[in-house]
């Protein structure tokens, strides 16, 4: 647990499931807990990787002409 103290997220990924398995009645299991922690704290970046996925792949679209980007705010 000391680890988690020096971090603010991590701990309070690790408060959030030490919430849930009490709200479903279950014991913490420490191995599970110090899992969903990392989980938890791997989520945005993991989710910043598929956007930044997605729009390099839209900018080599782009390039190849097979989307055409037009600005509508000229009339």
């Amino acid at each position: 647990m000391c680890l988690l103290c020096d971090d603010e997220k991590a701990y309070q990924a690790y408060m959030n499931y030490l919430d849930a398995m009490e709200r479903q009645g279950k014991a913490a299991d420490p191995d599970k807990a110090m899992d969903a922690v990392l989980d938890q704290l791997d989520q945005p970046s993991r989710e910043g990787r598929r956007v930044g996925e997605a729009v390099a792949r839209f900018e080599q679209l782009v390039e190849a002409g097979a989307v055409v980007v037009r600005d509508h705010r000229q009339a």
